[in-house]
């Protein structure tokens, strides 16, 4: 049963990015990469151009991926913070395709 990340790796986070808490359970040690590069953009967005601070990202596991919910206290993520994370639902979903763990699903059209 998938609890979330095993402690070592939520405490390697905490410590690399100690203005954002991960929230979630449900999903596996699997997404760490993906947390990781997620919580280093919208942070290097914050440090260099003055974005708003993430301070929670909430995990859910979906059926053809990871949602991702980013808190930015009282202030609304940017356009720009919008669509990182909207990069990272999207290489979530290409990467449960990659394992096996989904197919891709199209339509064909005529």
């Amino acid at each position: 049963m998938k609890t979330g990340l095993k402690k070592y790796m939520n405490d390697g986070l905490s410590e690399q990015f100690p203005h954002i808490t991960i929230e979630g359970d449900g999903y596996g040690d699997d997404w760490y990469n993906l947390a990781y590069w997620l919580c280093s953009t919208l942070q290097y967005m914050t440090d260099t151009y003055g974005a708003p601070q993430p301070t929670v990202i909430k995990v859910k596991e979906r059926t053809n991926g990871f949602y991702f919910h980013v808190e930015c206290g009282e202030l609304a993520p940017t356009k720009e913070q919008e669509e990182v994370i909207l990069m990272a639902c999207t290489l979530s979903d290409y990467s449960l395709i990659a394992s096996g763990r989904r197919t891709l699903q199209y339509e064909r059209l005529i």
